[in-house]
């Protein structure tokens, strides 16, 4: 699950990357107070770790997941719903199966392990 600005989503994650380049305007430089051209003069390095991630449709929660224990989500579209965030933002892991559809970007997730124990106590 990644906790963006406005709300937690269930989502893939593709990969990791850090900035490797001095004086790169990124988002967390910016959001800090400093200016895209005293970035670039100084040559400030980000050093957030990012994840490229493709968020769900629709927005989720653990205690949906709790109610449910299993929930379908499907991914978004790569123009609406790909972004970079900060790692930090990653709130938790799930286990996502693929449905058997027609529809490949359709899962269930399921409630972490850690919340089963009021299904098996």
């Amino acid at each position: 699950m990644v906790n963006f600005d406005t709300c937690v989503c269930l989502a893939r994650i593709y990969g990791f990357f850090q900035y490797s380049t001095n004086g790169v305007p990124t988002n967390a430089l910016l959001q800090e107070g400093h200016t895209v051209n005293k970035i670039h003069t100084r040559k400030m390095k980000d050093k957030t770790m990012y994840a490229v991630t493709n968020a769900a449709t629709s927005e989720s929660d653990y205690d949906t997941l709790d109610r449910q224990f299993v929930s379908k989500f499907i991914l978004g579209n790569y123009k609406r719903h790909h972004y970079i965030t900060d790692v930090a933002n990653i709130v938790g892991s799930l286990m996502a199966i693929p449905t058997i559809d027609s529809d490949k970007e359709s899962f269930f997730a399921v409630c972490p392990y850690c919340r089963w124990g009021q299904y098996f106590s």
